[in-house]
């Protein structure tokens, strides 16, 4: 048996490996297993097409997904999202809601520029 191109996955052997099991042939199997790469990513499982970011934004409209929630704002840079207050005048179920449809983010820093607050880190320091 002679093959003309380099193996890396099953994909590239078709149904050879079946013929030789069924024909019951152990070394022509045995040699094409050992021609295989060993190496998993380059098994056809873990060959996606484009880029991660693509395949995030295709899943994020197929299943109609919110924006993912920030990790960091900074209040002295940008207008930042406080459901604070609807917790405490609504209840948890009302700050649920508002956290679903606007998530804010999950660390919020830096002072408000109006009031003239120093950052938190500045609190922590010194």
């Amino acid at each position: 048996m002679q093959t003309t191109q380099v193996l890396l996955s099953e994909a590239h052997l078709g149904t050879k490996l079946n013929h030789a099991i069924s024909g019951e042939r152990r070394g022509e199997f045995g040699l094409l297993l050992a021609m295989l790469s060993a190496d998993a990513r380059d098994m056809a499982q873990f060959h996606l097409k484009g880029s991660d970011r693509e395949i995030e934004q295709r899943l994020h409209e197929q299943f109609e997904l919110p924006k993912s929630q920030p990790l960091l704002s900074d209040m002295s840079k940008e207008q930042v999202i406080d459901h604070s207050l609807v917790f405490q005048q609504q209840g948890l179920a009302a700050f649920h809601l508002s956290q679903c449809l606007q998530p804010e983010a999950v660390v919020t820093r830096g002072g408000c520029p109006d009031r003239g607050e120093p950052s938190i880190g500045k609190l922590f320091i010194g």
